[in-house]
C-alpha cells in the first residue's frame, strides 16, 4: 500500500490483482480506468510521491464499500487543489458529497 504508484517496478497485473483481492477480502479485483489514468498522470507529471495507501491510513474510510474507488476520487481532488498535494482527514469531509454514494449501507 505505500508503494509508489511509478519509477517502484508496481503493475496493474495478475500478481497486484490477487494481492488486493487478498487484502479486501474479495474472490476477484480489478483495477478501474481511473486508477489507471491516476497512474499515467503521475508518470507524466513525474510525481512520485503518489502511494496506493494514502487514503486507507484514515480510518473513517472503512465507511465505504469501494475503498479504492474513493481513494481513487479523493485522490484526484487533491490533486486538482492548490493545496498541498497530501490527503488528510479533511479531505475526506470536504468531498464527503461526491463520495457518499459509495457509502456501506
Amino acid at each position: 500500500m505505500d508503494t509508489k504508484l511509478i519509477n517502484s517496478g508496481f503493475c496493474f497485473n495478475k500478481v497486484a490483482r490477487q494481492w488486493f483481492a487478498d487484502y479486501f477480502g474479495v474472490e476477484k479485483f480489478s483495477f478501474s480506468k481511473k486508477m489507471a489514468v491516476i497512474r499515467r498522470k503521475a508518470e507524466v507529471e513525474h510525481d512520485e510521491q503518489t502511494t496506493v495507501r494514502d487514503s486507507f491510513k484514515d480510518p473513517a474510510t472503512k465507511q465505504f464499500n469501494q475503498r479504492l474507488k474513493v481513494a481513487s476520487l479523493l485522490w484526484k481532488k487533491v490533486h486538482m487543489a492548490s493545496d498541498d498535494k497530501v490527503y488528510c482527514h479533511n479531505t475526506l469531509r470536504r468531498y464527503s458529497k461526491e463520495v457518499r454514494a459509495y457509502k456501506k449501507s
